[in-house]
């Protein structure tokens, strides 16, 4: 007999984890914050080639939602069916039809291992996204930028302040290290310095200088924290 498809996935999967952040992370415009270089490389596209929205990742909330029963994901992915139907066929629109859309909880949800915190005010047009960590010891950082305690912010639905994202990767140096400076992002730059030293002819090059930690977040009925510290190589500390 042909194998049976399997839509609920334990919750402790990484399959789950990752959706779980890419719902996160989605504002209140349907669209992903330009987190860093944001590459949007991808292994299928079976829709929307060569047009496809670079930061529109509803699409994979349509499938997460016939994956894991997620009616917050339900309620942002809208009518997302073509990627749905290609990975999971009809049986997976089906499942996906009978969930309901519901609005996302309000509350701070933190990514701790890429270094963000998400607020979602009880408005759903108020969202923000906060940078609060570094990476990992030892990992690569090509494609990381100075936006340490940078922050975009929506409210009722207007972006307030938004991360530029990146305009290019090698064919303009100069402009490449201007969207990965400290002064492109909504965050503070002690007497004009970067956050981390810029590497010369070397686009992905960066020598980190500032650690950054996450120190406190909490969130109640009406109101939420989230309080982090940068500290530079120079001894300032925002």
């Amino acid at each position: 007999p042909p194998p049976r498809r399997v839509f609920l996935i334990e919750g402790s999967s990484q399959m789950y984890r990752a959706y779980h952040a890419i719902r996160a992370l989605t504002g209140p415009d349907g669209q992903i914050a330009m987190i860093g270089d944001c590459d949007d490389g991808r292994l299928l596209i079976p829709s929307g080639y060569p047009g496809w929205d670079r930061t529109d990742y509803r699409y994979l909330l349509a499938i997460g939602t016939a994956l894991f029963s997620r009616t917050d994901m339900k309620g942002v992915a809208g009518d997302s069916y073509t990627h749905l139907f290609w990975v999971l066929g009809q049986k997976g629109v089906e499942r996906f039809d009978l969930i309901s859309g519901e609005r996302s909880v309000p509350g701070v949800t933190v990514l701790k291992d890429g270094g963000i915190c998400v607020i979602r005010g009880e408005e759903q047009g108020d969202f923000a996204v906060m940078r609060t960590g570094t990476l990992v010891p030892y990992a690569p950082t090509g494609h990381l930028h100075n936006d340490a305690l940078s922050v975009e912010i929506w409210i009722g639905g207007e972006s307030v302040t938004i991360d530029p994202g990146m305009i290019s990767y090698t064919s303009n140096p100069r402009a490449r290290d201007e969207f990965r400076s400290t002064l492109a992002h909504a965050t503070v730059s002690l007497d004009g310095a970067e956050q981390h030293m810029f590497i010369s002819d070397v686009p992905f090059g960066l020598e980190l200088q500032t650690r950054v930690e996450l120190l406190e977040h909490w969130s109640d009925e009406s109101k939420f924290l989230v309080k982090a510290q940068a500290n530079w190589q120079n001894g300032g500390i925002h």
